[in-house]
């Protein structure tokens, strides 16, 4: 019998008890799923499961990273009026950074060209 992947060995025993107690009939096999998943998997989770929970700490790392230098390096230099370099990998590493990010997000102030209508959107 073919079931979904999400189904455990109880739902698929559960399943039969319940269908078959209504036929008078009792269960004298054990049943056992194996599937391709079940086999690949590892005692941390799917080959799939483990590359995506590994992408998200990078993506927490970087994060964490740009904010440090946000606070360590840029702010500083902005409060002592100094202009923080502007190098390109700078540019990039501060596209994670929360406060910068939180500054741009939150910002109630409007450009000259801004249009008016779509100022909710943010």
């Amino acid at each position: 019998m073919c079931v979904p992947s999400g189904c455990g060995i109880l739902d698929v025993n559960r399943n039969y008890r319940e269908l078959y107690r209504y036929v008078d009939a009792t269960i004298t096999a054990t049943l056992g799923c194996s599937t391709a998943e079940s086999q690949a998997e590892s005692k941390f989770g799917t080959p799939g499961q483990i590359g995506f929970v590994s992408m998200l700490a990078a993506i927490a790392v970087v994060v964490l990273i740009a904010t440090a230098v946000d606070f360590l390096v840029v702010r500083p230099a902005r409060a002592d009026r100094l202009r923080p370099k502007d190098s390109l990998p700078m540019k990039v590493l501060m596209c994670f950074s929360v406060p910068a990010n939180v500054d741009r997000i939150m910002r109630t102030g409007r450009s000259k060209d801004a249009i008016g209508c779509v100022d909710g959107m943010r």
